[in-house]
């Protein structure tokens, strides 16, 4: 499972989760851009793979 959490000013937004097949950097890296528009930062939690 991968999740991710919009951030939104001092709280929290809109939250997707999504099965994925590994942990891959590429596979996470996948997830993590593709609903996002051009230009807001992405946090991690530090993960290696990202």
């Amino acid at each position: 499972m991968a999740a991710a959490i919009e951030v939104r000013g001092g709280g929290s937004g809109r939250l997707r989760l999504a099965a994925v097949a590994d942990a891959s950097g590429p596979t996470l890296q996948t997830f993590a851009t593709r609903p996002l528009r051009r230009g807001p930062p992405v946090h991690t939690d530090g993960l290696a793979q990202l």
